[in-house]
């Protein structure tokens, strides 16, 4: 996943982080331009799971960026909308629009991120808005998007669903296994939704069973498992053990060097805080191997 840099003023990573975000909001509206190529959009209606659970979080998106704009709180404001399109638009709902489409909400949805980032982005969304739009008025007049209704228990079992698919990717790629099966003991939650599970994920099957074992899916209160060869899952546990004897001998000799009086008051305050920083991200790296190693024991 994405690493934000540390808040400690100007950092590099900081613009290197702006640039993939860049990138990503340009890809997104490409993907999204070639599909409404032969498509004239029409007034926005949820139809999908995803399609009520895009609108829930946009509707969130709208009010806390715009109480932040209106309270000139502008890091906040491009935080919420940094994850808005990244995490819950890119990642989530276009994917889920390959799946289930719907043209007329799938262009609402990129129009809106367009109008929210103009502000800190005005070059950018302006030239994908006339590539769009050659038609209609520039964005920077255009109104500031208003908000949609949904269906509160639809966008509440996408999220319940994204809570599977999403521990079962991450379980994927960490054991590095694809052909996969999920299997589950009389859920009906997961039975009606098994070929959007099965489709996001990318698993081979989602089936029900009377009985069976496996590696338990543990973020879901749902009883299903999946298929993999204990073997594997051995094998990576050792990894994660070898990871965690190299970050705790890391950490030691940070440590060490800042615990030197000599080393802190005689090196460049720059080599000081890098010290400090690569310590605090060590201790880090060594939090997550340790919930990593407890996850698949």
């Amino acid at each position: 996943g994405r690493v934000p840099a540390v808040n400690r003023g100007y950092d590099p990573r900081k613009v290197e982080d702006a640039r993939n975000f860049c990138n990503k909001v340009w890809n997104m509206a490409r993907y999204v331009e070639g599909k409404l190529e032969s498509h004239k959009p029409a007034k926005p209606e949820p139809k999908s799971l995803a399609d009520h659970w895009i609108i829930q979080n946009m509707n969130y998106c709208i009010d806390s960026v715009s109480d932040a704009l209106e309270n000139y709180r502008f890091s906040e404001a491009y935080d919420t909308l940094y994850h808005f399109v990244w995490d819950d638009v890119a990642d989530w709902y276009i994917e889920a629009s390959k799946i289930d489409q719907n043209l007329d909400m799938l262009s609402h949805v990129l129009e809106t991120c367009l109008v929210l980032l103009h502000p800190f982005a005005p070059f950018l969304t302006e030239t994908i808005w006339q590539t769009l739009h050659p038609d209609k008025d520039l964005l920077v007049i255009t109104p500031w998007p208003k908000k949609l209704n949904s269906d509160k228990d639809k966008a509440k079992t996408f999220e319940d669903l994204k809570v599977i698919i999403s521990e079962v990717r991450h379980i994927k790629n960490e054991l590095k296994v694809q052909e996969v099966s999920l299997y589950h003991k009389d859920e009906d939650f997961i039975d009606e939704n098994a070929d959007l599970i099965k489709k996001f994920a990318r698993l081979e099957n989602v089936s029900r069973v009377s009985d069976g074992a496996g590696l338990n899916l543990t973020q879901t209160p749902y009883e299903a498992w999946l298929a993999i060869d204990s073997k594997a899952i051995e094998k990576f546990t050792d990894n994660l053990k070898e990871k965690k004897a190299e970050h705790q001998a890391s950490i030691k000799q940070l440590e060490g060097r800042l615990s030197n009086k000599s080393y802190v008051k005689n090196a460049p305050k720059k080599i000081v805080d890098q010290t400090k920083l690569q310590l605090e991200e060590t201790k880090a790296l060594l939090e997550k191997v340790d919930s990593e190693i407890k996850r698949f024991e």
